[in-house]
């Protein structure tokens, strides 16, 4: 959806880490403390949509080519599911629980 992505839980997973990534939004601008991208979280029935900011997956070579070099905080994010949110912050894009 333009410069969003739309987040639509499929079963019990996607409902509790939409909830969680809907929750958990911050505006956080220190490279060295994980970043998550901005969030906004709709109820539709029981049902947790998440609308988020579009992040471009990018590698490790690719972050430390941009940064200089790569947040310890990469690491922690599951599969390492970061990359470069359009104003250039190095975000986590899909960060659940589950």
């Amino acid at each position: 959806m333009g410069r969003y992505v739309v987040k639509i839980p499929k079963n019990l997973d996607g409902i509790v880490d939409n909830d969680w990534e809907g929750s958990v939004s911050n505006g956080n601008d220190d490279p060295h403390e994980i970043r998550y991208a901005r969030t906004h979280l709709a109820w539709v029935d029981e049902l947790p949509i998440v609308f988020m900011e579009w992040v471009e997956p990018a590698t490790s070579r690719e972050i430390i080519k941009r940064l200089g070099f790569e947040p310890d905080w990469v690491m922690s994010v599951d599969c390492g599911q970061v990359g470069f949110a359009r104003d250039g912050r190095l975000l986590a894009y899909d960060y659940g629980p589950r």
